[in-house]
């Protein structure tokens, strides 16, 4: 009678061990998955920010090329009026130069 009974008592006490174990096994597997879910989470956070910023810089770089294209073209635009001015000097000048070497020579004839 008394082995049985504490034989008894000793199974319910390994019962109640192994439960216990698997119970703190259970809580330190949900432990550990919220924490590999939460570093996802930071993880996809972060490809997304980085994602954001690679966007971000491709437009500047683009808004750059753009920004210099245009200026660019406004030098150039700068220089054929300059020399469009230049010619048109030359010209005005070369016309004045043939006036006065008109009117002198009509001096001359007079």
């Amino acid at each position: 009678g008394r082995g049985a009974e504490a034989e008894e008592r000793r199974r319910g006490e390994e019962r109640e061990e192994r439960r216990r174990g698997e119970q703190e096994v259970a809580r330190l597997r949900a432990l550990l998955q919220a924490e590999q879910a939460q570093r996802q989470r930071a993880n996809s956070t972060l490809v997304a920010t980085l994602a954001e910023a690679e966007a971000e810089k491709t437009s500047l770089a683009v808004a750059l090329a753009t920004a210099r294209a245009r200026a660019q073209e406004q030098e150039r635009e700068m220089e054929v009026r300059g020399r469009a001015r230049e010619a048109a000097e030359a010209k005005a000048s070369m016309h004045a130069a043939s006036l006065a070497s008109l009117s002198a020579s009509k001096a001359w004839v007079e």
